[in-house]
């Protein structure tokens, strides 16, 4: 079965998950934890929602004509780039 559980925290996210081997069942729990900083809130989600992609498959390739993508958006203008 594929599903997981996303929880919110004080100081950002827990994702929590199983993954079915050949011989056991494995639990991951990955903690997300909000930064200090301007753009804090939006890099820890923009990473849990990475991460929730990747758990389900979808995965950037240079070579799909389409491709899912989540990035911030707003700060080219001080010059930096979000990827």
């Amino acid at each position: 079965m594929w599903e997981c559980e996303i929880a919110k925290v004080d100081n950002g996210y827990v994702l929590k998950y199983w993954e079915e081997t050949e011989s056991q069942n494995i639990r991951h729990r990955i903690v997300f934890e909000e930064q200090d900083t301007e753009t804090g809130e939006l890099e820890v989600m923009k990473n849990l929602l990475r991460a929730v992609t990747e758990h389900f498959g979808i995965i950037y390739s240079k070579h799909n004509k389409n491709n899912l993508e989540i990035r911030i958006t707003g700060m080219e203008e001080d010059g930096e780039t979000n990827d």
